[in-house]
């Protein structure tokens, strides 16, 4: 059966591709600008499409006629939601949207796996970790509360509208490959450069004592096709490792496989306005449901991570 995957070259999206190649199973990608991308981004078929624009995605839909829809089209970074939240609402907040009344536009009964974010689930206390789909939503960041409206629309039109939409409420996904804007791939790219003499031996961080729940963007991409194979519509899941691992160890990690020695400096400019001290998920759902649990150490993907850094 083929799938539709908007946001291909998105890191998650070419990750995506990637399995599905794996598992010999045909999709059709889309990006924003064709022209933008690199010659080497291999996705297979792509397609030249803006979510905001109904109309294209409408004449999309109805040309591929998907079984399966992921979609990664999203402002994800955090940080960047505090510096730009307009344009962060356009996206994860309209684009969905626009992806619901295309859906039902086009007329096709595609499963749509929607990637949502365990901020949306805020601060939570400490005695209810880790945090299951049950959790009262209560986001702290302007990119957590785009998610969560999209949970909740997604819900709304899944009830009205009979949509086969399952929510992948994903926590903290690093990999080879990950953009710098993210802590961890920052981390990693520092080091690259230290140990490689381009920079000087400092490595600069924000709030090394928050705790994090990571999961290897491998593992992530194999637990959105299982939820599209065997999710319930309607529903949400927690994607995640099930544990939390403070900042201070992931750089402890990285200075044990780095072949060269640095200090740390806090910066200020690294730390935000609002900061959940712990995220943890609870994956028994999705475990107990399609059967998945992640498989990656981390310091398997620690070291993925820094060769990724290394070879650019």
């Amino acid at each position: 059966m083929r799938s539709l995957i908007i946001g291909a070259t998105s890191f998650s999206g070419r990750y995506m591709c990637e399995f599905l190649q794996s598992k010999g199973e045909e999709f059709v990608g889309t990006a924003l600008d064709l022209q933008e991308e690199p010659a080497d981004k291999t996705v297979g078929r792509l397609i030249e499409m803006d979510l905001l624009d109904l109309p294209t995605l409408v004449q999309v839909l109805k040309e591929v006629r998907p079984a399966y829809i992921f979609n990664f089209a999203a402002q994800s970074s955090v940080d960047l939601a505090w510096k730009n939240p307009g344009m962060t609402v356009e996206v994860n907040v309209n684009g969905a949207l626009n992806l619901f009344q295309a859906i039902r536009q086009a007329q096709i009964d595609p499963t749509v796996v929607l990637i949502g974010a365990g901020e949306e689930y805020g601060r939570v206390d400490f005695q209810q970790l880790p945090t299951s789909e049950a959790q009262r939503l209560a986001p702290g960041n302007i990119y957590a509360a785009t998610k969560a409206c999209q949970t909740m629309m997604a819900q709304i039109y899944h009830k009205a509208y009979g949509l086969k939409l399952i929510v992948a409420r994903t926590f903290n996904i690093i990999g080879p490959g990950q953009s710098d804007h993210f802590a961890v791939s920052n981390f990693c790219h520092q080091a690259a450069l230290i140990e490689k003499g381009a920079a000087e031996p400092v490595l600069h961080v924000g709030n090394m004592n928050i705790e994090r729940d990571f999961t290897d963007i491998r593992d992530v991409v194999r637990a959105y096709w299982m939820l599209a194979e065997k999710g319930m519509p309607g529903e949400v899941y927690n994607v995640g490792r099930g544990e939390a691992m403070a900042i201070r160890v992931i750089v402890e990690q990285i200075r044990k496989q780095l072949g060269a020695r640095f200090s740390l400096q806090v910066d200020r400019d690294r730390m935000r306005p609002i900061d959940t001290p712990k995220i943890q998920s609870s994956i028994q759902k999705i475990h107990e449901d399609v059967g998945w649990e992640p498989a990656i150490p981390m310091e398997k993907t620690v070291q993925d991570m820094l060769n990724y850094w290394r070879a650019k």
